[in-house]
């Protein structure tokens, strides 16, 4: 499944440490649109991340929530326009003049409608833009490089003060789970270790 469809469910998404970015992932902040886990300890990094998950559970949906609202914020004009910037960039970089060869054919609406099942033409009228829009594309401001600086650090810091969450030995884990899941398991422990108690006792 398309990984914007992923973070449109409302639920917290893990993501792992990524190789590869789609066009919009650069713009999520960790611990507000999704909870990172690292690619290097993959298991422990998860098993981490469902037990915070579970301690934290207005947290958790509070990040749910800033994943599908920045999806929900992620209009088709804004893609639109930044897929004309990125051509219009990377056209600049060509060493050529791009020509039309000879044997090339128009595709057209229905060339497309007539090859597809009913389902993909159903999507396909959908999506579909009914008229042409009559305002030209954003214009694209000059790249702020301390703001892109400032965005990173702070993705980052964010990233490594989970890491070292993880890190920690399990008693400091403990002391960020709530005061009440943590004395739930105090209890819980004292009653196995009464049980156990008494098992000895009759074997005696």
């Amino acid at each position: 499944m398309s990984f914007k469809y992923i973070l449109s469910c409302d639920s917290p998404v893990l993501v792992v440490s990524p190789k590869y970015y789609d066009f919009f992932t650069r713009g999520l902040m960790p611990r507000e649109n999704y909870w990172p886990v690292r690619h290097t300890k993959l298991c422990p990094s998860i098993k981490f991340a469902v037990d915070w998950g579970n301690s934290h559970p207005t947290e958790a949906e509070a990040i749910g929530r800033g994943g599908q609202q920045f999806m929900q914020n992620l209009k088709m004009g804004n893609v639109y326009d930044y897929m004309f910037h990125l051509l219009l960039e990377y056209s600049k970089l060509q060493k050529f003049k791009p020509q039309v060869p000879a044997t090339a054919q128009e595709v057209c609406k229905a060339s497309i409608l007539c090859l597809a099942d009913s389902k993909e033409r159903m999507f396909l009228e959908r999506s579909t833009p009914k008229t042409a829009t009559n305002s030209l594309p954003c214009s694209l401001p000059n790249p702020n490089h301390d703001l892109v600086k400032l965005w990173m650090e702070k993705k980052n810091n964010i990233v490594r003060q989970i890491e070292k969450m993880e890190d920690m030995p399990q008693t400091k884990k403990m002391e960020d789970v709530p005061r009440a899941k943590k004395m739930e398991d105090v209890h819980r422990t004292k009653k196995m270790e009464n049980v156990s108690q008494k098992k000895l006792e009759h074997v005696h």
